[in-house]
């Protein structure tokens, strides 16, 4: 499930915003929901 969501169009606009702002790191898709920053960056 989490490849086919990465190959989105909105996906590739968020990491090409980022570049262009000297962002760098990586998109992650989570394996299930997250109603906090604390829990997506646990998961």
């Amino acid at each position: 499930m989490s490849e086919s969501i990465l190959q989105h169009a909105a996906v590739a606009r968020v990491r090409a915003e980022l570049k262009s702002h000297g962002i760098t790191g990586e998109v992650t898709a989570l394996s299930d929901s997250a109603r906090t920053a604390l829990e997506a960056a646990a998961g």
